[in-house]
């Protein structure tokens, strides 16, 4: 039963936190070069990427196109998105979701002579977004190929020299990738005749494979914690917390036990649960839950330790917060601590725990 309690209240504060939730729509900013602007498209307002993208996740999601034609990540080119007006619409936009798209006008001669500076002004940008008050999560799109020899736009140095970048920039900020390349490989018959820019049903398609990009990714969320977490003396797998928390997120979310009886937060006890954090962001976690402190109020182990109880703690929510990932870390407080029947000894001790916890 107090796994039950304990996991509804948990997936309250989850879902109150979700903006689609509260019946706000998930606004979601497409930026990039033309391929997100549209250039070429017939009827370019009603056929863009975006706006397809908008009508595929449905009325809960808000897909606003801001795109730049001829637009470059790198910042000291005349063409450079930094400078474009569509980025500070991104920006005031404050999304739920940002798709990044960018690398195709950056291969041509003239602009990847700056490659060198290419992943830096990318890491910035991303950081940019995921510094807004809306903490959004931010996907980079693999451009899409090119025929070559038909513009300056060079296929070889996207696909040899730029998605290597992308995915580099990727790993190192916490962003998911969309393989738009892979998508559009051996099918130029989605292109216009200059062989860069989409047709109408190549925008369909990339609007198609962002929106099943968005769809499947999986939501993790990782469970730290004691033996309350682990859930020891519960038999049956599917009635521990994290395994009711996963059925009630549904199937978007991937829970994680990550829970090992006895664990404490103080890192000099021989129990502690710093021995095993590397377990969780491995995970590379969404969402961590951290579930710690009951058996830090051992008598003699608070009576020694209590004085670095609230630092490890800390340091333990900024080594989570500094994953690439960006994880949002929720802090659980302990549940008290009751007596065994006819224990006078048992129950001096859990009066000792009970008033520690109370106080920590």
């Amino acid at each position: 039963m107090t796994h039950i309690v304990l996991t509804f209240t948990i997936a309250f504060s989850f879902f109150t936190t979700l903006p689609a939730q509260a019946g706000e729509k998930v606004r979601i900013a497409c930026i990039g070069d033309s391929s997100t602007y549209g250039s070429g498209l017939q009827k370019r307002y009603k056929n863009h990427y975006p706006g397809m993208l908008g009508s595929i996740l449905g009325s809960r999601h808000s897909a606003r196109n801001l795109g730049s034609s001829g637009a470059s990540i790198l910042k000291k080119r005349t063409n450079t998105y930094w400078k474009a007006n569509a980025f500070k619409e991104a920006k005031t936009y404050e999304p739920h979701i940002v798709i990044m798209a960018f690398g195709t006008d950056d291969s041509t001669t003239d602009n990847w002579k700056h490659k060198g500076e290419f992943a830096k002004d990318y890491a910035d940008m991303i950081r940019t977004f995921q510094g807004l008050p809306s903490k959004p999560a931010v996907w980079l799109v693999l451009p899409t190929p090119i025929s070559p020899g038909k513009t300056s736009v060079r296929g070889d140095v996207i696909k040899d020299e730029v998605i290597p970048l992308v995915k580099q920039v990727a790993k190192e900020t916490g962003c998911r990738l969309i393989d738009a390349h892979g998508a559009f490989a051996k099918k130029p018959e989605l292109f216009n005749k200059d062989g860069v820019h989409l047709n109408n049903e190549g925008a369909r398609l990339l609007a198609q494979t962002v929106a099943r990009a968005i769809r499947e990714d999986k939501i993790r969320v990782a469970c730290v914690g004691d033996s309350i977490t682990r859930g020891h003396g519960i038999k049956n797998t599917g009635n521990k917390y994290p395994a009711i928390l996963g059925g009630i997120l549904g199937p978007r979310h991937e829970v994680r036990n990550l829970g090992i009886n006895s664990r404490t937060m103080v890192r000099k006890s021989r129990y502690s649960y710093w021995k095993f954090v590397r377990n969780a962001s491995n995970l590379d976690p969404n969402h961590v839950l951290i579930k710690l402190g009951t058996n830090d109020t051992v008598p003699e182990r608070w009576a020694k330790y209590k004085g670095d109880f609230a630092k490890d703690y800390r340091d333990m929510i900024t080594y989570f917060q500094a994953l690439p990932s960006k994880p949002k870390v929720w802090v659980i407080l302990p549940t008290p601590a009751f007596p065994k029947p006819s224990d006078t000894k048992d129950e001096a001790n859990r009066k000792t725990k009970d008033k520690a916890i109370r106080e920590e």
